[in-house]
């Protein structure tokens, strides 16, 4: 066992010595590179229902580790509603990019009161949503036509919707972000 380690910092499941949940946050989150770090610490808090202000207590009890300063700043970016890392990346990019923090997984319901869309991330009441698009869900012909369907919907009531992929927020991520600016301005967002 590793020598920083307390007594509490491990429990027992299924007969097998393991940190507990918020030890792994605090292991997780000093590890870089940061935007990395928040998807794993996302992932987990969703996983194992971390109770936020315990993780913050145990980060400022041990003062002085490698790596306290990126948990520390990650801490308030934490969102267990973010359903993969790549949405936590592309939230940590707005954030950093000094835009309006977007709300995580929108529903949008329909005249009947029932959700026909839950959006990735965006501004409800700026009706602005940004979809993450992974290879792995929106790879087929038949992924891309609901999409298609869902995203011209949401079009006839008014909403923005912006698909983002990882090339995009990696190769590109300026650009994407001069529009996620341009459409808040054109909403009215820093009026």
């Amino acid at each position: 066992m590793r020598s920083d380690l307390s007594p509490g910092d491990v429990m027992v499941i299924d007969g097998r010595r393991v940190t507990t949940p918020i030890r792994t946050a605090y292991d997780l989150g000093r590890r870089p590179p940061h935007w990395r770090a928040l998807g794993r610490l996302d992932d987990l808090v969703n996983a194992a229902d971390i109770d936020l202000r315990l993780l913050w207590r145990y980060v400022v009890e041990h003062p002085g580790t490698r790596g306290i300063r990126q948990i520390r700043e990650l801490i308030p970016h934490i969102n267990p509603l973010s359903e993969s890392p790549p949405e936590s990346w592309l939230r940590l990019l707005i954030v950093e990019a000094e835009l309006p923090r977007p709300e995580a997984q929108i529903s949008v319901l329909d005249d009947n009161g029932y959700e026909f869309a839950r959006m990735d991330l965006g501004y409800r009441r700026l009706k602005i949503g940004i979809e993450f698009d992974g290879t792995e869900f929106h790879e087929t012909a038949e992924q891309r036509a609901h999409d298609a369907a869902r995203d011209a919907r949401l079009k006839r009531m008014g909403w923005i919707i912006l698909r983002v992929t990882g090339d995009r927020m990696r190769d590109e991520s300026d650009e994407l972000l001069r529009d996620i600016d341009k459409h808040l301005r054109d909403r009215g967002a820093y009026r």
